[in-house]
Order: structure tokens, then C-alpha cells, then sequence
């Protein structure tokens, strides 16, 4: 059994309800009439399409945490360390898009604290670096 791989694997499950459980919450108290009205559709179609990406990064959590249970818990997957180092490296990305974007509009260091979730992409990043030195 690899550690480092089950915990990631556990921090994305964590990850997933999180996630999606959030967005939907955060997303059902949003009022249509906030999302701009597009060419395609108008405002409905904004925020059925911000729904879609958010719950996009949903479906990489629950892909992620897959991936990583089944390297930690058996030997199916051939390749772990390149799978690894894949998985590895999006939630990096994940961490420093969380990071940057918010800092970007804002210009505010406090948007760290108020949108914490690139410590847990780190989290599972450091956690898949430290299963792969086993």
C-alpha cells in the first residue's frame, strides 16, 4: 500500500464532495439576472455554463481520486509514476490558478485566506510527491 498515493486519494474524495456540494450551493443562491446575457442564450445559458465548468473540475477530483485509490491500493495500473506525475502536476496548476486569478482581480493578499482551496491542491500535489519516493 502507498501512503502518500491514499491520502491524495482521500484529500480529492474530500475534494469532490466539497467541491460539488459547494458549487451547487453557492451556484443555486446566485440569481440568474447576475450571469451576463451571452449570444447564445442569454443569462441562463452563462450560468448553466459556469455550472458546467465548475462541476468540470468536479469530475477531475472524482477522476483523481480514482486513479490514486486504485495505485495505492492495488497494482492494476502499470505506469503509476507517469500517472502520478500527471496528476501531480494539474493540481499544482489547480493551486496556482486558485492562487493567481483571485490575486489578479483583486490585489489583495486576504483573497488567500478567503479562497483557501489551493492549500488542499498543494495538499494532494505533496501527497502524490511523497508516494512517489517510496
Amino acid at each position: 500500500m502507498n501512503i502518500g498515493f491514499l491520502i491524495a486519494g482521500i484529500l480529492c474524495g474530500v475534494a469532490v464532495l466539497a467541491h460539488g456540494i459547494g458549487g451547487e450551493y453557492t451556484l443555486r443562491r446566485i440569481p440568474t439576472s447576475a450571469f451576463p446575457q451571452i449570444p447564445n442564450g442569454g443569462s441562463h445559458i452563462a450560468k448553466q455554463e459556469v455550472r458546467m465548468s465548475w462541476h468540470g473540475v468536479t469530475v477531475i477530483f472524482i477522476l483523481s481520486a480514482v486513479a490514486l485509490l486504485t495505485m495505492a491500493l492495488t497494482d492494476v495500473i502499470v505506469d503509476t509514476q507517469t500517472i502520478a506525475h500527471i496528476i501531480a502536476i494539474t493540481f499544482v496548476f489547480f493551486a496556482l490558478d486558485i492562487m493567481i486569478v483571485p490575486l489578479l482581480a483583486t490585489r489583495k493578499f486576504s483573497t488567500l485566506l478567503r479562497i483557501p482551496q489551493w492549500v488542499l491542491c498543494l495538499a494532494i500535489a505533496l501527497s502524490i510527491y511523497a508516494g512517489l519516493s517510496v
